[in-house]
């Protein structure tokens, strides 16, 4: 184990630690721990990680597990449990057992074939995610237009759907002045940007709509979703865009 994943594991205990004894600052001697306490946090590092820590009556335990690219072992965790005494202070580790009773420790690794890098999967899931957006803040300008509704290939690109929206609008703009120059203003900024719709292009026209929920709501800041998650609803766009997708068989083998 690498240096940097001992100091992980000593996070580890001082985090169940810790964790147990900031109950018992409100607490009598017989009182023990809260019924249930517990948190979950997804660490920034490589692949992923996380780090859980939990505590149920007089039991805590903690646990830490991280995701790697490597062609051999490419997951792994620690994870230790113990018991909590009355003053709310976890014994996480002695050599007897009367000092720290139920102290467990477990170490396992691991390999799965669904953690590996996916480039190809990675950058045309992205171009999908942006083009979906795009599709979804058009579908709002649409609803606006009531009888003069466009109507847009199921598979059509942010460049064809914009081009189909902006001519239903100048035929048939809303009734509202106020939705009117908005739709107006949306499609306007869609149109400039649908012919290469990066990263950058969505996030500036999400900060422009800010105060606009109606539009913002599908914002990735706002709401995001997964490639598969969007792929329900637009299915045939999916499939022109999208390749690199993972097998459907996949593996995973463990052992601690």
């Amino acid at each position: 184990m690498t240096r940097n994943s001992v100091l992980t594991f000593i996070c580890l205990i001082f985090s169940l630690t810790s964790f147990a004894q900031s109950k018992s600052q409100t607490q009598t001697q017989d009182q023990g721990t809260d019924p249930t306490q517990s948190f979950v946090s997804p660490l920034g590092l490589g692949t992923g990680a996380t780090l859980s820590v939990s505590s149920k009556g007089t039991s805590a335990s903690a646990a830490f597990e991280r995701q790697v690219i490597s062609p051999t072992v490419n997951f792994w965790q620690v994870a230790v449990s113990g018991t909590i005494d009355k003053n709310g202070q976890v014994l996480t580790y002695s050599s007897h057992d009367t000092d720290a009773p139920g102290f467990k420790g477990k170490f396992g690794i691991g390999r799965s074939s669904f953690i590996k890098e996916r480039p190809i999967y990675t950058a045309t899931g992205g171009d999908f995610l942006r083009q979906a957006w795009c599709r979804d803040l058009l579908a709002v300008v649409n609803r606006t237009l009531l009888t003069g509704a466009a109507s847009i290939p199921k598979g059509a690109d942010c460049e064809v759907a914009v081009g189909l929206i902006k001519s239903a609008l100048k035929a048939s703009p809303p009734t509202e002045d106020k939705t009117a120059a908005l739709d107006k203003q949306v499609v306007g900024q869609l149109d400039a940007i649908a012919s290469t719709l990066t990263m950058d292009q969505q996030s500036a026209e999400c900060s422009s709509l800010k105060d606009q929920p109606t539009f913002y709501q599908y914002c990735p800041a706002q709401l995001y979703k997964s490639v598969e998650e969007q792929r329900k609803k637009y299915p045939e766009l999916y499939t022109r865009i999208v390749f690199g997708q993972p097998s459907k068989f996949q593996w995973k083998a463990w052992g601690s």
